[in-house]
């Protein structure tokens, strides 16, 4: 009815594709990356989560803790502060943190167990750069932990970074905030001296 005299014949479908001289090294880094390379692995993400979600605005140092001390302190008690935060903070950590990422390991250990060799006699790479992988990301998260610890430290000192140098002129309500420490003025004739010296004080801030 439709007056086909013939019908077309089938050809089969070909494809030629141009020579791809990289492809074996493609392949071979391909599968480097997919045996050695554990950032990606579900486990590292879970680490961040807890991270982030728990302890991410943990400190070393509180500033809001140092503005609301019974400031102006002796350098020595100054100094008995900090390290009293960063005692605290690393109790935190050990208490908290530490525990947390163990109980993660444990139920969480389909996503690496398949790393640890079954033999004695079998080879423990890929579970050592697992883990190796697992302790750099750690470091990292307390690596941003002291830079930010440090950052709201200096956030403290610069609250007085004006100095007292009022100009020519002289506002009462400028000088309304609590000084830091409590430097003593001594007169030993024939000159006045500062107990402790600033040197000390100095050294103090940087051992803090």
């Amino acid at each position: 009815r439709l007056h086909i005299v013939w019908t077309p014949r089938p050809y089969p479908m070909r494809m030629i594709r141009a020579p791809v001289p990289w492809h074996n090294s493609y392949q071979q880094a391909k599968d480097l990356i997919n045996t050695h390379l554990f950032i990606t692995n579900p486990m590292m993400l879970e680490l961040q989560n807890i991270w982030y979600s728990e302890f991410n605005s943990l400190r070393f140092v509180n500033k809001q803790a140092l503005l609301d001390a019974e400031l102006p302190l002796l350098p020595t008690e100054f100094e008995s502060l900090v390290k009293k935060q960063c005692w605290e903070a690393h109790e935190v950590l050990r208490k908290s943190w530490i525990p947390s990422v163990a109980k993660l390991f444990v139920e969480k250990k389909d996503y690496w167990q398949h790393l640890v060799p079954e033999s004695d006699t079998e080879s423990t790479e890929l579970v050592q750069e697992f883990f190796a992988c697992v302790a750099g990301l750690m470091s990292s998260q307390l690596r941003g932990m002291v830079i930010n610890s440090l950052s709201d430290f200096l956030d403290f000192f610069k609250l007085h970074e004006r100095g007292n140098d009022f100009g020519e002129t002289f506002d009462e309500l400028q000088y309304t905030q609590k000084q830091v420490m409590i430097i003593k003025l001594q007169v030993l004739e024939p000159k006045i001296v500062f107990d402790p010296p600033f040197r000390d004080c100095r050294d103090i801030i940087l051992k803090c």
